[in-house]
Parts: C-alpha cells; structure tokens; sequence
C-alpha cells in the first residue's frame, strides 16, 4: 500500500531538493575554503522555525574552524568590543580563517551609522572602526585581556579604535529577508525618510554577501521541507526523546490535511504534536485536532 499521494511525494520532492541546495551553501559558507569566491560572507533567512541556526551550528562544529556565535547583543559598540578581542586573540589568516555566526542580531541594521561600519568590514577595505566620543566609554568595564586588545587597536587621530577584518567572515541567519536594490529604491523614491534610508543601507549590505532566502513556490514544498526534517530525525528535545518512523509519518500525514488551519507550520509545530503523544497517549488525536494547534472558529 502506497504511504503517500502524487502531491505529497512532489511536495517531499521538492522540499528535500531545496533542503539539499540549503545545506549546500551553508557547507560552503562553513568550509573556510574562499578562493574561488569574490563575495565570502553569507545571509541565510526565511520564515522562523525551519531549524537554520541548528544547521548552521552543526556544520560549523564539524568543520574544525574557529567560530564565534554572536546573539542577543543590543549595541554594535559592544559586538565590536567583542570581535576586536577575538581578531587580536585567533589572528585569523587565509588557511585559518574566524568565522562570526551572528544569530538574530538586528542591532546590525538599527540605524545607518551601524550599517556603514559593517558594509566597511565586509567590503573591499576589510576594516572596522569605531570612533565617537563614546567608543571607549565601556572599556574599563571588560575584562582585563579584551581591554588589552582594545587599546592595543586604539585610534591616534580621534577616539576609538579600528582593527583589520582581513580572513573574518560573517555569517547571518535571521528570520528577515534583504531587500532588493530595487526594491529599496523604489521605496525611497515614493516613500523618503530615515526608514527607506534603512531600507537602502540593508540593501547594500546584502549586495556585498551571498544572502540565500528560502522561497517557497507553494504549500506542498513548504509543507515537504519541514516533513522532511522529521522523516530524518527520529530525535526531539535534543535527542532526550526518540519517536518512531511511523509515529512521524502520522505527524506529517496530520500536518498535510490541516496545512491551511495550522496555527505554526514550522518545526515547533511538530514539537507540539509530539509532546502530545508523550503526554496524553490514548488521546493525543483529540489534543491534535484542537485549539491548541488548529485555528478552529466556533459558529452558533
């Protein structure tokens, strides 16, 4: 008895070739070897949940490279206290490059100040710099070896620092997508002001990277490249919990006839479901078609 239709083997067609070209260019991004590349930092984003900083992470750890992963950081004055330490403590070179995993940190792309600092360090000068009457400010606060590193990059001329970015390369996952030049064009032609500004700098940002953005033609290869995740990871929880093949052909098969009601389409969606058949056994199948995954309206 065939386990799946015509739609769902085109829709885990499609999903597992897009995964594959997914995962392609971040081995690529993770491998250290750039020769052949004029551009050598990359953008990965898309819709949340589809597990890019897990990949990201995985593929980085067995690369053998040093890699930072920056998160959570609120000021780019403080993401560069950070790299200038780590530049001055791994001096990076072409055959050992850092690389700097930098996870949902829209500090970035805050203002333009933050973006011209960063287009300078990924573009042709491999530079950067930060020089305002505040750049020094925290310094005393570090820890005694990041001070050191710090003052060692001082500026002469004016206060701050500036340090070479030669042999880093970053690496972004974020659930945003980078704006076309035209795009952003368009947007400040019809709409001018400190957003579409924004807008323009983001853009040339992801000019000067390799930026991958997964597009989905349609709700059959969404829907397959989730799927296709779970048909390939009996493990949920970080492996704390093991579920059989046919219990995640039944996740999949659930998710396929409520796609249009699903309240995540995402991973965690079937980390719901899956906590559901460990919580309630006889019953999950009621939990399942539920408000707690399934947008249902109720009419009188």
């Amino acid at each position: 008895m065939q386990k799946y239709n015509k739609d769902q083997i085109r829709g885990l067609e499609d999903g597992k070739n897009l995964m594959h070209f997914f995962e392609s260019e971040i081995s690529l991004a993770c491998s250290g070897v750039y020769d052949r590349l004029i551009k050598k930092h990359w953008a990965f984003t898309s819709m949340p949940g589809i597990t890019k900083t897990t990949k990201i992470i995985m593929i980085l750890d067995k690369s053998g490279l040093h890699y930072h992963m920056v998160t959570g950081k609120k000021s780019m004055r403080d993401f560069l206290y950070q790299l200038c330490f780590l530049v001055d403590q791994y001096k990076p070179t072409k055959s050992n490059p850092l690389i700097i995993f930098i996870d949902d940190c829209e500090f970035l792309f805050t203002d333009n100040e933050n973006m011209n600092v960063f287009k300078v360090m990924i573009g042709k000068q491999q530079t950067a710099t930060w020089s305002n009457n505040a750049a020094l400010e925290g310094v005393k606060k570090l820890p005694q070896p990041m001070q050191k590193a710090i003052m060692k990059h001082r500026l002469k001329s004016s206060e701050g620092f500036e340090f070479s970015t030669k042999h880093v390369h970053f690496i972004i996952a974020s659930n945003i997508k980078f704006p076309t030049e035209d795009e952003a064009a368009k947007k400040q032609a019809t709409q001018p002001g400190k957003t579409s500004d924004r807008l323009v700098s983001k853009a040339a940002i992801g000019d000067r990277m390799n930026t991958f953005h997964i597009d989905f033609h349609n709700w059959h290869e969404q829907w397959g490249f989730v799927a296709n995740e779970i048909l390939e990871n009996p493990n949920f929880a970080n492996g704390e919990f093991n579920f059989s093949l046919e219990e995640r052909e039944q996740m999949i098969k659930f998710t396929w006839d409520n796609f249009e009601n699903l309240k995540s389409k995402s991973f965690r969606c079937y980390e719901g479901l899956a906590q559901d058949m460990l919580r309630y056994p006889d019953n999950y199948l009621d939990k399942w078609n539920s408000s707690a995954h399934l947008n249902i309206s109720y009419r009188k």
